[in-house]
Formats: structure tokens, sequence, C-alpha cells
């Protein structure tokens, strides 16, 4: 169990990091397709398709980022504390982690 723990240390300072960059790129992206794209003069449809492409991209791999790092932390809760599964999925986490799915596709 105390490799199981360790394991799971590793692999959520990692989705934190990967939930962190892609949301950034996410918004950062939005941001910068308002501010910036928007307003230049000249023709931009093509910054502005390749900007919506990765956003679309970020979004993704955010939301992909978001679902391996609820299973994770629902796999070690329920594993740790040997809680059946409708239980785990009542969860403050869960719950945030379900919103944060949704937003971000």
């Amino acid at each position: 169990m105390a490799r199981l723990l360790q394991v799971f240390g590793f692999l959520s300072v990692l989705f934190r990091g990967a939930t962190l960059t892609f949301q950034s790129l996410a918004v950062g992206g939005i941001v910068f397709l308002i501010v910036v794209v928007r307003r230049t003069t000249e023709d931009s449809s093509e910054l502005q398709q390749a900007c919506l492409r990765w956003i679309r991209l970020s979004a993704i791999a955010l939301a992909v980022m978001q679902i391996s790092y609820v299973l994770a932390n629902s796999l070690i809760l329920r594993e740790s504390a040997e809680m059946p599964l409708h239980e785990v999925f009542g969860a403050n986490f869960v719950l945030a982690g379900i919103i944060g799915i949704t937003k971000s596709l």
C-alpha cells in the first residue's frame, strides 16, 4: 500500500502540472484571440483558424487530464478507505472534476 501511495503522489503532481499547463494554454489562447488577433487590421482569418485549432486541442487535452486526475484520485480513495464505488462518486473532488471536464469541453 505504501508503494501505491508513492506512485499516486508522483502521478498527482504530474496530472496537476499538466492540468495547469493545458488550462493556461486554453485560456491564454482565448485571450490572445480576443485581444490581439481580432484587433489586427489585415486579413487574419488564417491566424484565427490556427489559434482556434490550438485552443480546441488544449481544451481536449485539459479534459483528458481532468478525467485521468479524477480517476486516479477515485481509485486511490477506493483502495485506501475500502469504500464502494458509489460512495466515491459522491466525493467533492469528483463533483468538481466533473464540472471541470464539462467546462473544458
